[in-house]
């Protein structure tokens, strides 16, 4: 079937670029871009498990993700497929291999890169997988910085009615399994860069969730970073550290420098490298300005939303950002904006099926001196020196006949009435008022044409001496906090925050102790077991919930616990059970639609397409953002030969969620206009993804053609198991047995199950193939973050099956070593995979921590070391 792109995109690339963009035009085209790159050496093939690893201040998670840390110093030209937005005023660049990386964006009217623009691809081991570059505008989306953040992202260009072009950038990452989707869109006549995101819970599960837009920007000493007047204090990660601002009068994140009063806000007065957030940010924008170059950047955002602002540096005396990380561009600031954030790591719930949206407005200022009062719009600045009034307008469209007013105690003494553009700004000086000394009782305001007002600024004084905010903490133990719910609070909290030294289970089971049949806590531990595959310990403390909150018979009013019991008999298949359970959830409003669709899957699969379609709209009635009953109801109605109600369906899932890979497919197998192959991008773990949603959608069909597609081009082992389990269930056991020898033949490589879903796929590839050993290897691989002591039992049986194996040893050491604290036993496991396998250096570097935490003395490590140097130097 041919596919057919969203946008055709006619002409040549290169005849577009030599087009300049009219007035109300915008140009959308795709065009290589060669770049120096320096290249990276394989990623690891040693899994990186779950361990006490902090990242950002929470929980480095690495697996399934491979760890891709092996930077080199090789420089070589390489080419990308760069994607272009622009129009009279704007240039933006956009890379997809790069993590769909904002990589520059060019103000036409002057030549200033609102943005740090890279001169080489240099990455540096700073990514939560390790490879990161500096520059341009990163989205980090579930986590700072995310995953993927090096990897290619799905994209797709679209042209929207008003003439503007957007391109769609997003993905599903696998951590959570949770989707994402940033629209970038320049419109005609705007000199804005509109951002549009989409953060999508598509599980069934309740997650937290973290967003910041990471702008970095050129720095120099010239450079300043502008939090609203509102902001009085400054803040460090974890609320853990608090300074005035911008001048700061104490010791700040540990450094006593920040005492003698330094004006935080200039990039070369800071003594080290330092974030800052705005502390409860009040106005819609931070913003960044050169007063060198006299131009800056702004970023707006309804502040009730995007409520973070926030600046890293890494100090005028830090040679990373010019040595280690670019060739040539020069020092960086980051400006940092989060949606439903206000710090990091300060996640935010969403539940299940739940869509958050946000938008943000970046652009260019020039020529007025700095701003006080910025929207998407229009951003004003007035500043009082020498005894006179500076004031400036950068307008982000043309705006006629625009009236400034100065005022002074609320009585106009200057105004002025004038056309402004992106390029025509409008910034004069003018003497203070008569008996003014001061910029007291100034107020600065911006009208329209007909009078409205579009800005305004009134300067007030910060207080000095005002006191700090208390900081936040770090938790006590379990058994030192007395109230329960204060426990069970702690507890939330730390999950929540993924806190990479706490358990926040130890938490929930010291109320438990305490009080057996505690509710809240039996609900999230749980949820606990239920997400990390114990069907029995879950049902054990959910149905402990349940019988406290329904004495009596009493309905109660919230129906988490019920919930979770009705998605464990569902995964049991005790359907009879999940069906009474999950519709005792739709009674309450807050699981009401991630309940009926639950149920509509159910319905689906067992064949009753109108019950199904009955759920599904009462799941959708109650949230329209549903996209996974949305996709079910299209697919149900497009088998059903309802084309037309089916296409409804999936352009209400595509209009907020244009990267949905559901729907999609769906259009692609309807014979309409898709992106679907080029979005999966022949990547077997996001067929995986969809696969699995079909098979619980009752289309095992359609399930099975997407793996046999991905199998065809890129064989990959669990998407072979998929197939012979399928084929199992099916009763073909000949081409079972096949396929899971085909599957267990196939390098382990890369691929990491971590999916529940595929344990049960290699405990029936155990019938075909009993004496394989990849099977407990690749289970345990897929329980340790979930059920340790469970994956060191499987590697053990891999290890008995193949002895030979080293990195099942590996494996068994990194679980000694990182969960149990078994060092001795740790270093043994080392030294027998290393005795096997000799050819890995991430081995050396792991036994020597092992061998330090197990006190061996430090001259027989060195020995190992020096006896393995060709390996170790590799890394070292």
């Amino acid at each position: 079937m041919k596919i057919r792109t969203l946008l055709t995109l006619a002409l040549a690339p290169c005849a577009l670029l030599a087009q300049t963009p009219q007035t109300g035009e915008v140009k959308a085209f795709a065009q290589p871009l060669e770049m120096p790159t320096y290249a990276l050496n394989p990623a690891e093939t040693a899994p990186v498990f779950d361990c006490a690893w902090s990242y950002q201040r929470a929980r480095r998670s690495v697996y399934p993700y491979p760890l891709n840390d092996n930077m080199t110093r090789a420089r070589k030209p390489q080419t990308y497929n760069a994607l272009y937005l622009e129009n009279q005023y704007i240039k933006v660049c956009v890379l997809p291999e790069i993590g769909g990386r904002l990589f520059y964006a060019q103000d036409k009217t002057n030549n200033y890169d609102i943005f740090y623009r890279q001169d080489a691809i240099k990455p540096a081991n700073i990514g939560m997988l390790g490879a990161w570059i500096s520059g341009g505008v990163e989205w980090n989306v579930f986590h700072h910085h995310r995953n993927t953040t090096h990897d290619p992202v799905s994209y797709k260009i679209a042209a929207n009615p008003d003439g503007s072009k957007t391109i769609w950038l997003g993905e599903t990452e696998l951590r959570h399994r949770m989707s994402w989707a940033i629209g970038i869109t320049l419109r005609p006549g705007k000199s804005y860069i509109e951002i549009s995101g989409r953060l999508i819970n598509s599980t069934q599960n309740s997650n937290s969730i973290l967003y910041w837009a990471n702008a970095a920007t050129h720095a120099n000493k010239d450079y300043q970073i502008i939090f609203p007047q509102s902001t009085q204090f400054g803040m460090f990660h974890c609320k853990s550290s608090f300074c005035h601002w911008p001048i700061t009068r104490e010791t700040y994140n540990g450094t006593e420098e920040y005492q003698n009063n330094i004006d935080a806000s200039m990039w070369a007065a800071h003594p080290t490298g330092n974030s800052i957030f705005a502390y409860d940010l009040k106005d819609d924008f931070i913003a960044g300005y050169d007063h060198g170059k006299k131009a800056g950047t702004v970023l707006v955002g309804n502040h009730h939303i995007v409520k973070g602002g926030k600046f890293w540096s890494w100090g005028p005396n830090s040679g990373w950002p010019t040595k280690i990380l670019t060739d040539n561009a020069g020092d960086y600031i980051e400006l940092m904006s989060g949606a439903y954030s206000d710090n990091q790591p300060d996640y935010n719930w969403i539940y299940p099926y739940e869509v958050k949206t946000f938008t943000q407005y970046f652009y260019g200022i020039r020529d007025m001196g700095g701003v006080v009062k910025a929207s998407k719009t229009a951003a004003i600045n007035m500043a009082v020196k020498d005894g006179k009034i500076l004031f400036g307008v950068n307008a982000t469209q043309k705006l006629d006949n625009v009236r400034v007013n100065i005022l002074r105690n609320g009585k106009v003494v200057f105004t002025k009435t004038a056309n402004v553009s992106p390029a025509n700004p409008l910034v004069e000086t003018i003497p203070m008022p008569e008996g003014a000394a001061s910029e007291s009782g100034l107020t600065m305001t911006l009208d329209d044409a007909n009078g409205k007002n579009l800005l305004a600024y009134t300067p007030a004084k910060r207080d000095p001496n005002a006191k700090l905010p208390d900081i936040v903490r770090p938790p006590l133990k379990p058994c030192e906090i007395e109230n329960n719910e204060e426990c069970y609070l702690v507890g939330l909290r730390n999950l929540q925050f993924h806190n990479p030294f706490i358990n926040p289970a130890d938490y929930f089971n010291e109320v438990l102790k305490r009080d057996p049949f505690d509710t809240r806590s039996n609900t999230k531990m749980g949820v606990y077991w239920r997400e990390r595959g114990d069907p029995q310990k879950a049902i054990l403390h959910l149905e402990r919930a349940i019988k406290r909150q329904t004495k009596d018979y009493t309905r109660p009013v919230d129906c988490e616990a019920t919930y979770n019991l009705g998605l464990v008999y569902k995964d049991l298949g005790e359907t009879d059970k999940a069906i009474e359970t999950l519709y005792k959830a739709t009674w309450n409003y807050a699981f009401n639609s991630a309940a009926n669709y639950q149920l509509a899957q159910i319905y689906s699969r067992l064949g009753d397409n109108a019950a199904a379609l009955e759920r599904l709209d009462e799941a959708i009635a109650y949230n329209g953002r549903n996209f996974s009953a949305l996709n079910l109801k299209g697919a149900i109605l497009r088998r059903a030969g309802n084309l037309a109600e089916a296409e409804k369906c999936f352009a209400a899932v595509l209009t907020t969620d244009p990267i949905n890979y559901y729907a999609e497919c769906e259009r692609f197998l309807g014979g309409g206009k898709s992106d679907f192959r080029k979005m999966m991008a022949d990547n077997p773990e996001m067929y995986l993804e969809l696969e699995i949603k079909y098979i619980a959608d009752g289309f095992g069909g359609t399930a099975e053609e997407l793996l046999k597609y991905i199998d065809a081009k890129k064989p990959y082992p669990t998407v072979k198991m998929w197939l012979a389990h399928l084929a199992d269930k099916r009763g073909d056991a000949a081409d079972a047995k096949k396929l899971y020898a085909e599957a267990l033949a196939l390098p382990v490589g890369y691929c990491n199950p971590f999916r529940l879903e595929t344990a049960k796929v290699l405990e029936a590839a155990k019938k075909y193939c009993p004496e394989n050993f990849k099977i407990p290897y690749y289970l345990g691989n897929l329980f340790y973050d979930k059920q340790p002591q469970k994956a060191v039992e499987c590697w053990k049986e891999a290890a008995s099956l193949n002895p030979q194996y080293a990195m099942a040893w590996r494996n068994l050491g990194w679980a000694y070593w990182k969960h149990f604290n078994e060092f001795a036993k740790a270093v043994e496991c080392y030294r027998k995979a290393i005795e096997l396998d000799p050819s890995q250096p991430i081995f050396f570097e792991e036994i020597d921590q092992a061998s330090e935490a197990a006190h061996v003395d430090v001259r027989e490590r060195f020995e190992l070391l020096r006896a393995n140097h060709k390996v170790c130097e590799k890394r070292y």
